[in-house]
């Protein structure tokens, strides 16, 4: 019988390794964002705002992309960006400072949501 010769164990854990893939690229793409984002309305700096909206451009996307192959990645995205958030806040705060920069705003007071992040929405410049 085929099914015994399937090794049904290895296949669930190939299917859940491609999974974590998918939830671990989908949490780069919305950190990108969320970085690009405090970027946005915390730097000072005018000339490379243009390149930082492509990022997000690009980023978003990647997580269409990521959305439309894997529709089941949808429920995962709010979570996604609350714990993405800090490490995004963080990846600002390094960028800022090793380019002298002091941010216009606290970057601790700055929250993003989902809508946010997925739609054609960008911080006010």
């Amino acid at each position: 019988m085929v099914n015994d010769l399937i090794d049904w164990e290895n296949v669930a854990s190939a299917v859940e390794s491609v999974g974590q893939s998918e939830r671990r690229s989908l949490a780069g793409h919305v950190r990108t964002i969320l970085e690009h984002f405090a970027r946005l309305e915390t730097s000072p700096a005018v000339a490379r705002r243009a390149g930082w909206q492509d990022t997000v451009s690009r980023a978003r996307a990647d997580i269409q992309d990521l959305l439309q192959s894997s529709p089941s990645l949808r429920p995962t995205l709010e979570t996604a960006v609350a714990e993405q958030l800090p490490r995004a806040l963080k990846l600002a705060a390094s960028a800022l400072a090793r380019h002298s920069e002091t941010p216009c705003v606290p970057l601790d007071g700055l929250r993003y949501d989902v809508n946010q992040v997925v739609n054609d929405w960008f911080p006010q410049l």
